[in-house]
């Protein structure tokens, strides 16, 4: 493994971000790449488009289909599938006086979720109530009934280690969530912490001639922030839709993706949450928040059992699951030539990881050191947000909606 680590350490220590006009203004500068179609644009108001429309309303779609062809549903899962498909019809009913016999339950209930195409599941709905479940999946409604998982490294927990999902308040105090206490594996009681690597290389093999950049502590920022905004944006089980969920990382880590190389605190929390902004697959400001509290708490975090640190943990984590999605990758028959840039690109991630896990294992002190500019950083986020919701709250309170009213003429002609 240290040679394959060697090979890619220059790499993870210069920066390299291609240049290229955004392809739906043609005037700035491209930061992001939409993950269904690769198209290169610079802003969420590009991704938005006309020409880019067919491609933002297809992905719901694909994401239901995409979830049901990959998991394999128990019977509890398709009895809650089947409720809340029945309960959003007959919501709609109730509201437009519609009470048509025609039941969804009967129309699914011969169908096997777990063998049948999940195209034939698709089409078995109506139109409406394929807008219906596509509305619900983006208002977050389809939430209310899903348990949300509960990460090993959370300080607090509930008793049954599942709860259901609740909305993300910015006023979540840093203090409640995060001390500076070091979170032990005994207070995570009953949640699997993952297993750290085995022979990790100390770094002074891997760096014989040369010594690591001091920017490399920012590098981990990144990629933590990036592995814990992941596990709870899928809900614990990115293996469920690994390709998607692995698109998500390389869109959210700079570090893994760009070998971008950061040089403050605030350029890389700025970064990445810069990112989850203008993206409409990932953005979530809870999600955010939660994730900026996240990396302290992995910081701060030591598993007793296994005499490590949570980070060494999260990285040897994350490290798997790269090795997983690109055997899968590597696996399948039809791969074509962007499944094999997507190897070459999950093969440099998990080097880097790697690269990173041994740093981290010889330089725990000085990653703890950020942790309280962590803490200002989101404190000074989420009073940001705050303002910014009050600030909007009354705009649209003086407007009479969300939208200013059109501008009436200075002059009339007469």
């Amino acid at each position: 493994m240290a040679d394959g680590i060697q090979v890619v350490l220059e790499s993870v220590l210069s920066s390299h971000q291609c240049q290229s006009r955004c392809e739906f203004c043609s005037q700035n500068i491209s930061k992001y790449t939409c993950p269904r179609c690769n198209a290169r644009y610079c802003s969420s108001t590009c991704y938005k488009s006309q020409k880019h429309r067919q491609c933002s309303e297809l992905f719901y779609k694909e994401c239901v289909i995409t979830t049901l062809s990959e998991q394999e549903a128990s019977r509890e899962s398709k009895q809650k599938m089947l409720e809340m498909l029945r309960k959003l019809e007959e919501e709609d009913r109730e509201a437009n006086g519609d009470f048509v016999t025609d039941d969804l339950e009967e129309r699914l209930g011969e169908i096997d979720l777990n063998t049948t195409d999940a195209e034939v599941i698709w089409s078995a709905m109506n139109e409406k109530e394929q807008k219906q479940f596509e509305a619900a999946v983006e208002t977050g409604q389809i939430y209310e009934m899903i348990d949300i998982w509960v990460p090993w490294w959370t300080p607090r927990y509930d008793t049954q280690n599942r709860k259901k999902i609740e909305d993300l308040s910015e006023d979540h105090s840093v203090s409640k969530e995060s001390n500076s206490n070091p979170v032990e594996a005994k207070e995570v009681k009953g949640q699997q912490i993952p297993s750290v690597k085995r022979n990790i290389p100390s770094l002074s093999s891997l760096m014989k001639q040369t010594k690591p950049n001091p920017n490399i502590l920012f590098s981990c920022i990144d990629v933590l922030f990036s592995y814990a905004y992941i596990m709870r944006l899928y809900n614990g089980c990115p293996d469920d839709t690994s390709y998607q969920a692995a698109e998500s990382l390389m869109q959210l880590s700079a570090v893994l993706s760009q070998n971008a190389v950061f040089e403050s605190i605030e350029s890389v929390v700025y970064n990445s949450l810069s990112v989850v902004q203008n993206s409409k697959e990932l953005y979530s400001e809870g999600l955010s928040h939660c994730a900026l509290l996240d990396v302290i708490n992995l910081i701060q975090g030591h598993d007793v059992a296994q005499r490590a640190n949570f980070t060494d943990c999260a990285l040897s984590d994350l490290s798997r699951f790269l090795s997983r999605v690109r055997e899968k990758v590597k696996l399948d028959i039809n791969m074509k030539q962007k499944d094999t840039n997507l190897c070459r690109s999950l093969w440099l991630a998990k080097k880097k990881t790697e690269f990173l896990l041994a740093w981290i294992h010889s330089n725990t002190t000085v990653l703890q050191s950020v942790v309280s500019s962590v803490q200002v950083l989101h404190a000074e986020v989420t009073e940001s947000c705050k303002q910014h919701k009050e600030e909007t709250e009354r705009l649209e309170k003086t407007w009479g909606g969300t939208k200013p009213p059109k501008k009436m003429p200075l002059i009339t002609e007469m």
